[in-house]
């Protein structure tokens, strides 16, 4: 993780020398946002921590690489967050019944049929926006 710390760090200075600056609250986000997906809950803390103009780079680093050394000293925690955690929600779901499609297992916000339906009503739309724009050069051409 410093190595790449360091390439992230490198090229903030090489914009600095090329007048493209990139400020302290940018490259702090810049760094957040480069994390990879296990290093989710740092990053929120960091973010719920306090005002993003209070954020610091030096410290956004530090906290990155106690929190890289955290893990390899304990290699269960990187087990632990890798496995991802079932909600159980086809469970809590099974004896109910969808009021979209009146099908039972699932609630309405999850149902497929109504994702499709959705899908396709957007694809028919665009379809009838695209034949009225055709329609419309044509009538002023």
């Amino acid at each position: 993780m410093a190595a790449q710390l360091a390439k992230l760090n490198e090229a903030c200075i090489s914009l600095s020398n090329m007048s493209m600056g990139v400020t302290d609250i940018q490259f702090c986000l810049i760094l957040l946002n480069a994390l990879p997906a296990s290093y989710e809950v740092v990053a929120s803390t960091i973010l719920a921590s306090g005002a993003p103009s209070a954020l610091s780079h030096t410290e956004i680093i530090a906290r990155i690489i106690n929190e890289e050394g955290r893990c390899a000293t304990n290699p269960s925690l990187n087990v632990a967050r890798a496995t991802p955690i079932k909600s159980g929600k086809k469970k809590e779901h099974a004896g109910l019944t969808c009021h979209y499609c009146q099908k039972k297992g699932h609630i309405k916000p999850n149902c497929q049929k109504k994702k499709w339906d959705e899908a396709e009503k957007g694809r028919r739309r665009k379809g009838l926006l695209l034949v009225e724009a055709n329609w419309l050069i044509a009538m002023f051409s």
